[in-house]
């Protein structure tokens, strides 16, 4: 908005706009209750941004597609696409796993939109599958009530751990000290085109990813392309299943599987 005003005033000003997110098409729009007048303005201000700004910057060609549908006057070549990245710094003390226990880490936030109670399903299962091994789950972020009865449901809550809203230093030593990480992209229109910074933060921790979520969307597409792990949708519970035993299996034998 700041931007929009600079440029009434400096017409002649280079403007980049940075937009991380869709604007009204972002997941949770719909649940913000917008009154149409408020929609309507909504939409309004994101067509003036995206038509004004000499430079628009995008992190996923999936989000770069829908901002070009907004209006006729968006010329192609002035949006580009930047994805996220992480600081290599953060990662350069190297953390190693809990001894004697295999640790799923799911961390940041998560809403009933992301869908997850096919991890927890898969994650009754492998338990039982691998009764002589310890196998935890560990959610480092504010887990709502909803999420946590899921786990319940699923009969798995004794082998899940609640941590809590942490530092980002502590959230990195987590992910470093997991054996595998979980990636759960929310259930929504638009999902293919989620791209969360937190997948570059997992990429730089350097361990097996386990995705839900769309298997042609950005996110997806990053994980073949660094052969970091898998994004499998959310009726492929067999596939799952043997992701998870495949990095198990090895972690038992004293090795480690990447795919």
């Amino acid at each position: 908005m700041i931007g929009l005003e600079l440029r009434k005033t400096h017409p002649n000003l280079c403007w980049i706009a940075d937009l991380r997110d869709p604007w009204t098409d972002i997941y949770y729009y719909k649940d913000l209750l917008h009154t149409p007048l408020a929609a309507h303005k909504d939409a309004q201000l994101e067509r003036n941004v995206l038509e004004q700004a000499n430079i628009i910057l995008v992190v996923s060609d999936a989000i770069r597609k829908i901002f070009l549908l907004k209006s006729d006057s968006i010329a192609e070549q002035k949006i580009h696409v930047i994805p996220n990245g992480y600081d290599e710094d953060d990662f350069r003390e190297t953390k190693v796993s809990v001894p004697g226990q295999f640790v799923i880490t799911y961390v940041g936030t998560m809403a009933d939109i992301y869908k997850p109670e096919v991890f927890f399903n898969v994650l009754s299962t492998i338990i039982r599958q691998f009764a002589d091994s310890i196998i935890k789950f560990r959610f480092v972020g504010n887990a709502p009530g909803s999420i946590r009865k899921m786990a319940g449901e699923a009969g798995v809550d004794a082998n899940c751990e609640w941590i809590g809203h942490v530092s980002h230093t502590a959230a990195v030593r987590y992910m470093q000290e997991a054996n595998m990480l979980l990636l759960v992209i929310p259930d929504s229109d638009g999902a293919k085109g989620i791209l969360t910074g937190k997948l570059f933060e997992y990429l730089g921790a350097r361990k097996p990813i386990l995705g839900i979520g769309p298997a042609d969307g950005d996110a997806a597409a990053i994980l073949n392309e660094c052969a970091a792990g898998v994004m499998l949708e959310r009726n492929e519970q067999q596939k799952m299943l043997d992701f998870l035993s495949d990095h198990i299996n090895a972690w038992k034998s004293g090795g480690r599987l990447f795919r």
